[in-house]
Parts: C-alpha cells; structure tokens; sequence
C-alpha cells in the first residue's frame, strides 16, 4: 500500500480486494500485515486437498477472522495437485476450485458498494 507504483494505487482504491494466503506460520504473519492495511478484503486459503489443517494454523486462522472482523469473508480453496505442479490450462478445472472460486465472486459482489 505504502507503494508509489501501481499495484499501491490499485490497492488504496475502495473496490474489493481478494488477498491469497498459503496457511503456514510464516503465510498467515504476512496475511495479518496486509490485513492491518486493508479495508474488508475477502481472503482465499489455499487447503489441502484432503484431510485439515493442523489445529495451530486453524487456531491462527480463527485469531485473525476474529482480529480483522472477517465473519464469512475467508474462503477455503482446495490445492489441486495438478494445477499445483502444471498450473492451469485447457483442461476443465476441478470442481472444488470452481466452488471455491464461485464463492469468493459472490462475496465481493455482495460486498461492492461496501467502501
């Protein structure tokens, strides 16, 4: 934010902004520094694709949805190890990725005119 360039004009404007965040100890500390300055962004967790989170990260996750008043504002996005490894392409993308992606959409659409 603090940027001259243009991703810190992009970021100071009042349209919705979706943050990714890869749930590690070091990946939530920075998701904490870019929602101190952030207005209501929505926040898309990269999970794994089966099984959960060790209780320490759901812990931290619960921390900062309580700490930055993010109610239903983080999504979980299931890693798809083929898109992990080749990215995406022509291929159909999974189910669960489209879900996930659908959600996120829908609270940022439910949120524009929220500055």
């Amino acid at each position: 934010l603090d940027s001259a360039g243009w991703l810190g004009d992009l970021l100071r404007r009042p349209a919705p902004v979706v943050v990714t965040a890869v749930p590690t100890v070091p990946g939530l500390r920075r998701l904490d520094a870019a929602l101190h300055r952030l207005n209501r962004p929505v926040v898309a967790v990269v999970t794994p694709a089966r099984g959960r989170l060790p209780r320490p990260l759901v812990r931290a996750l619960d921390d900062l949805r309580h700490t930055h008043q993010l109610a239903e504002r983080i999504v979980p996005v299931p890693l798809d190890p083929r898109l992990r490894t080749q990215g995406p392409d022509s291929s159909q993308l999974p189910n669960c990725v489209v879900h996930a992606a659908a959600q996120v959409l829908q609270i940022v659409l439910d949120g524009k005119d929220t500055p």
